[in-house]
């Protein structure tokens, strides 16, 4: 059944912003500054030997795995969509619905899951004894929660650069973001103890990644079977730092392009995404599939343009004698470079950034 798409933008024709976007160097800058505060007191570089460690320690998974519903609708939208309004949160798949300023909670529960599976094998549930702060009646051998997550520094809290202010933001926000997955229109985590006077969020559950709101009971997470559909990620995606480096929106974008690729598992071949496809299936603003222009620049995506369509801002400059709504002009074709992720990712998009 074909559906009307109402004044799309971005994947299949010329833009039509309806605001001036944010100036480009004050983003690049903005960027900068978090990616900085990320390194304060030697944190993001003790939480990835943390992740290792749990990587080496555990199960040495070399991908780990997803279900589609994560990044996709199950069923698309139906009736008209427009990029000018969006969906309703609640509307939207768990990838972007996480879409946020700080992206804290989106990396928090990638980094359970990535957890998960270097502890645990398919069929099994994840072990939820792990503190959420170091205290002083755990198992001093366990790294807890707060130990496996980089913050920005500063987010929100007046925090200096001391490692006292760096753990306790870190600890501040880490608390945040798992009741942001608990919330409601997010249904990611449940909060077992959430009625105790403290440390309500200790023995956090996480649940299944659809994170199903048209349910009356939750899901408990459990690691993908062999027999499950699935899409996955190279596990260097998390040892590495890239879902600490990259933006909410660069992240939900390659979890669409990787569930789109899945069919051979490892093997990543080329695809497009339609605008209609895009708003329906993975509800993805057109700000969010314009972050391929960044992927690319960091070596994580390849990005074949059409003939006559301008790289940089995505028109056709005889859009208007050549295409029409009924002939939309060629896509992109995006090709994951995997590789990528084998580098540092904190380095490697300070580096690109400072190149611009």
């Amino acid at each position: 059944m074909n559906f009307k798409v109402v004044k799309l933008v971005g994947s299949t024709g010329n833009p039509n912003p309806t605001k001036a976007p944010r100036d480009a160097e004050s983003r690049r800058r903005a960027r900068e500054s978090r990616l900085r505060s990320l390194t304060a007191d030697h944190q993001l570089d003790h939480v990835l030997r943390a992740l290792a460690a749990e990587h080496v320690e555990g199960r040495r998974p070399g991908r780990i795995r997803l279900r589609p519903e994560f990044a996709q609708l199950a069923k698309p939208i139906t009736g008209p969509v427009s990029d000018r309004k969006l969906p309703a949160v609640r509307q939207r798949p768990p990838s972007t619905r996480l879409i946020s300023p700080s992206g804290t909670s989106q990396a928090l529960y990638l980094t359970v899951l990535f957890i998960a599976q270097c502890q645990r094998g398919p069929g099994y549930k994840p072990d939820t004894t792990r503190p959420v702060i170091a205290h002083h009646t755990n198992d001093p051998e366990v790294r807890p929660w707060s130990d496996l997550l980089a913050v920005p520094a500063t987010e929100g809290s007046g925090a200096g650069t001391t490692k006292h202010d760096v753990d306790d933001n870190r600890r501040r926000q880490l608390v945040r973001a798992l009741r942001r997955l608990a919330d409601d229109d997010m249904r990611l985590v449940t909060l077992p103890n959430a009625s105790r006077g403290s440390r309500k969020e200790e023995g956090f559950r996480p649940q299944m990644e659809a994170g199903l709101l048209d349910v009356a009971s939750r899901r408990p997470y459990v690691v993908p079977g062999d027999d499950e559909k699935v899409f996955s990620l190279p596990a260097a995606f998390f040892t590495n730092g890239w879902h600490l480096a990259l933006t909410p929106s660069e992240i939900a974008l390659l979890m669409v392009l990787w569930v789109r690729t899945s069919d051979a598992v490892g093997v990543k071949g080329q695809t497009s995404v339609a605008a209609d496809t895009r708003l329906r299936r993975y509800a993805l603003s057109p700000a969010a599939y314009g972050s391929h222009q960044m992927l690319h620049r960091f070596g994580l995506l390849d990005v074949e343009y059409p003939e006559g369509r301008n790289a940089v801002d995505g028109t056709f400059a005889d859009y208007s004698t050549k295409y029409s709504e009924d002939t939309p002009p060629p896509l992109h074709k995006f090709t994951l470079t995997e590789a990528g992720f084998e580098r540092l990712a904190v380095p490697t998009v300070m580096a690109t950034l400072r190149g611009m």
